[in-house]
């Protein structure tokens, strides 16, 4: 189990120790929900809602992480100024095309959940049961 201090260690590693232009916002909510937003301003920023009650945060730790697959794949495509294709590919609503955007945002962000266990030194097994199970759930929304 996941405790909520986790996610503050996770935002810690996130913006300090990976990415120094993320923005992380962790904020209270009924049920959790992520979204990755490009930048506006100056910054790219993930927007957490977790659920304040909860018992166990696993499955906003995953969304995070999932999260910052998506700002892993902005970054790359502003590099090589494709940002056009990020944009078109994040607002689909289905297809195969968004399948695969959404697999590889998941599997950009399990890398470095699993680097951000293995610092916190967390128990993997159970977090990558709930990744995988996220990952697939998620998949089969955007499938036709």
């Amino acid at each position: 189990m996941i405790n909520r201090s986790v996610l503050f260690q996770a935002k810690a590693f996130l913006c300090w120790d990976m990415f120094s232009d993320l923005e992380i916002k962790l904020i209270p909510l009924q049920s959790p929900v992520a979204f990755f937003y490009p930048p506006n301003e100056k910054y790219p920023f993930v927007h957490l809602y977790y659920e304040q009650g909860a018992k166990d945060f696993t499955e906003s730790l995953c969304l995070l992480f999932h999260e910052v697959g998506h700002y892993l794949q902005w970054d790359k495509k502003s590099l090589f100024e494709s940002e056009f294709d990020f944009y078109e590919l994040i607002n689909k609503d289905k297809g195969e095309e968004k399948v695969l955007f959404e697999l590889q945002a998941w599997d950009y962000g399990l890398g470095y959940l699993e680097m951000f266990l293995d610092k916190e030194k967390i128990n993997k097994k159970q977090v990558l049961e709930k990744y995988k199970t996220l990952k697939n759930r998620s998949l089969k929304t955007y499938s036709n």
